[in-house]
């Protein structure tokens, strides 16, 4: 099943977004786990100024918790992942797909838990739009 994690703004989200969450969410649901969307157009006190998920006023990237899957399933996910976006072409892609692993201050304080994170990031070429005359 898809969630939310409380506090998540759907606010803005790009279209192309709401296909990567779909892709991940059946890959999870495939290896029988909950999907758990961490993060969409939230503010975070660690998160660059330039994120994907605010730049420009539009929430161009999703996070995806990670905590509760095993490491080699973890890893087995990530592939599919990669492989349903197409990571293993050689075509333009238009997603990026990561996972970011836990970050702790030197007291031990957790800053950032581990997650996968994904953004749309075309590399498809833009054609430039023309007036007709």
């Amino acid at each position: 099943m898809l969630h939310l994690k409380p506090g998540v703004n759907p606010h803005n989200i790009q279209p192309e977004v709401n296909l990567l969450i779909q892709i991940v969410s059946s890959v999870y649901a495939k290896h029988g786990y909950d999907c758990t969307v961490t993060s969409l157009y939230d503010d975070a006190p660690t998160r660059k100024v330039d994120s994907y998920h605010r730049r420009g006023g539009m929430c161009r990237a999703a996070d995806f918790k990670t905590a509760h899957l095993p490491e080699t399933i973890r890893d087995i996910m990530l592939g599919e992942v990669r492989e349903a976006i197409g990571y293993n072409n050689t075509a333009p892609r238009a997603f990026d797909f990561i996972f970011e692993p836990r970050i702790t201050s030197p007291d031990g304080r957790v800053v950032k838990e581990q997650h996968f994170h994904g953004e749309f990031d075309s590399k498809f070429p833009v054609p430039a739009i023309t007036k007709e005359t």
